[in-house]
């Protein structure tokens, strides 16, 4: 074994060799991918919606799972995202609702704005009589550093609409804790 002059293995270099690449390229097009030019237009672009032929019942994913880089510390923030609507004249394709969540999650941010986000973005292009998003994240800038504390969950929430309204929040929360079990 062949020891430098800090006393560490020569060849322990050889895996940091490509290191500052890997961690480029996967932060542009990973972590921090709806920073790329387009990325915005895309997204609505690709938020199909249909007639909602007066339905008017609602609809929930729940645990959306997520990853996110903390704006202030640049570690992950790891969680999932529950999101329900009532549709106005309009319902979404379900799979754009986690793409919504992934892009609002894919770049430096904190968990309460990328909560608003996601619901505000909801309302602007769905149009629906409420929204409500829910989002549930450990954040390693705890768990990790600061006041070491793995597993706390920090629990986020935003309303629209009639979402505000009592009883809708409870039938939300009713559907997500039975599908939580």
């Amino acid at each position: 074994m062949v020891l430098d002059a800090a006393g560490v293995r020569e060849d322990s270099y050889l895996d940091l060799v490509n290191t500052p690449k890997r961690v480029a390229k996967m932060m542009a097009n990973e972590l921090l991918s709806s920073y790329a030019p387009g990325a915005d237009e895309k997204l609505v672009a690709g938020f199909t919606t249909f007639p909602a032929n007066g339905k008017q019942e609602m609809v929930v994913e729940v645990g959306i799972p997520f990853v996110s880089l903390c704006a202030h510390h640049m570690i992950p923030f790891v969680g999932k995202a529950s999101v329900g609507y009532i549709p106005g004249e309009r319902i979404v394709g379900l799979s754009k609702i986690p793409r919504a969540v992934d892009f609002f999650s894919h770049k430096l941010q904190i968990q309460e704005r990328m909560t608003s986000e996601v619901a505000d973005f909801m309302v602007e292009h769905l149009q629906p009589l409420g929204v409500i998003v829910y989002v549930e994240a450990e954040h390693l800038c705890m768990s990790a550093r600061g006041v070491r504390k793995p597993g706390v969950v920090t629990v986020t929430s935003a309303l629209r609409g009639v979402a505000a309204e009592a009883h809708v929040k409870a039938e939300f929360m009713a559907i997500i804790s039975r599908q939580t079990r």
